[in-house]
């Protein structure tokens, strides 16, 4: 909901200062978890932080698209987003290092409170740092150009647009992926890594997890921006990979699934070790890391074909927010099919068990298909444009 009504929000107030609100959420969330850690709040103040954190999300992920659309040209928006992910991933990777330097000598299950301070004391640094952006309308794009900046519009013509571009045809089509592109955390995180590891080895592992994005988004954005070829042709060709990777890491995850019983009780499930157990450790390990290289395509692809569609930041910034939308509610299902397939005693409910959430993981990365190449057909055969503004609105009509 958030990613809905964030496009307006950040014509009005600006993408830097709306990128400084959304990221305030993530610190109050991480300080709420410190605080549940030490026993000093109720799990009710969680949930609720969470909550604010879901609403400051949407508000930082549509400020990023709108500021990376506009920094970039068309022929550019690929690598600039695989730079703006190296970025994000980075802290990824250092809280994957610091988790597990953090709990070198703690194997157990819970995270040391020292942990969680030093991860508030860096969030909190980086929220001040979004002033250090440069304004969109001081930046000069790589081609020469100067990046466009345009005047708020009326809040019911904003709401309108947004309106038509939930109904727009390409948005129907990749409706499938953009609920993919998310759904798989729980999954990855909760039922293979959380419970086939011990604490040290998640970080490790997740420090290599967001690694692998870092080196996947920059080495796929590079290439969705060759010039030389068609985009169509880079579109069908990175569906191609991105399935192929697909098929192959599900496939061994739905092996490694079966082979460690996760479907049994959570009291009897291994916790792997990359120190003492590195032989074990090493194909859950390598399940998991080709699963930060896709996902690292999957979201480069998805910022890189939004951006094929369309030359007007503003435009593209509502099919970010619209993009958001799906994916978070995509991640909302996905998170409560995880949640709710463990009993309190620690036995698999057996509503959802870990063996049906990878099905359907899987079952949705098939669906993923059809809409997704139907839009790589259109590349380069329609205009670039989204839904229109409404008549009235004090701006150009998109369709223009």
């Amino acid at each position: 909901v958030a990613s809905l009504v964030a496009p307006s929000i950040c014509t009005s107030l600006g993408a830097r200062a709306t990128l400084f609100l959304g990221s305030l959420g993530y610190s109050v969330y991480v300080a709420s978890l410190l605080l549940f850690h030490l026993g000093v709040v109720p799990s009710a103040l969680v949930v609720a932080a969470g909550a604010l954190n879901g609403v400051c999300a949407g508000l930082l992920w549509v400020a990023n698209g709108v500021l990376l659309y506009t920094y970039a040209g068309v022929d550019g928006r690929g690598f600039l987003f695989g730079v703006f992910w190296v970025v994000f991933n980075l802290g990824a990777v250092v809280g994957g290092v610091l988790s597990f330097a953090e709990n070198f000598e703690h194997t157990g299950a819970k995270a040391s409170t020292s942990t969680f301070a030093t991860f508030l004391s860096l969030m909190v640094l980086g929220a001040l740092l979004t002033f250090a952006l440069a304004p969109p309308g001081r930046v000069v794009r790589a081609d020469g150009s100067a990046a466009p900046t345009q005047p708020p519009i009326l809040l019911h013509a904003e709401l309108v647009a947004m309106g038509a571009l939930l109904v727009d045809r390409r948005t129907v089509a990749l409706a499938p992926l953009f609920l993919f592109s998310n759904w798989f955390y729980a999954f990855q995180f909760t039922c293979f890594n959380a419970r086939l590891f011990d604490a040290r080895s998640q970080g490790l592992n997740n420090a290599v997890y967001w690694g692998m994005q870092m080196g996947g988004a920059l080495l796929f954005g590079r290439w969705l921006d060759a010039a030389s070829v068609a985009p169509r042709r880079r579109a069908f060709k990175a569906l191609a990979a991105l399935s192929a990777l697909v098929a192959l890491t599900w496939s061994l995850a739905l092996w490694v699934a079966a082979s460690y019983g996760l479907d049994g009780a959570a009291t009897a499930q291994p916790t792997l070790d990359a120190i003492d157990d590195p032989g074990e450790w090493a194909l859950p390990f390598a399940i998991y890391a080709g699963w930060g290289a896709i996902d690292a395509f999957l979201q480069t692809f998805s910022f890189w074909i939004i951006g094929q569609l369309d030359d007007d930041p503003r435009l593209l910034g509502r099919f970010t927010g619209v993009y958001r939308c799906l994916q978070s509610a995509g991640a909302a299902v996905s998170w409560a099919l995880s949640t709710y397939s463990w009993g309190c005693d620690g036995a698999c409910a057996g509503a959802v068990p870990p063996t049906a959430q990878a099905w359907v993981n899987v079952a949705l990365g098939v669906a993923s298909l059809p809409g997704a190449l139907w839009l790589a057909t259109t590349l380069g055969a329609e205009p670039r444009r989204c839904a229109p503004l409404a008549d009235g609105d004090g701006s150009r009509d998109s369709s223009a």
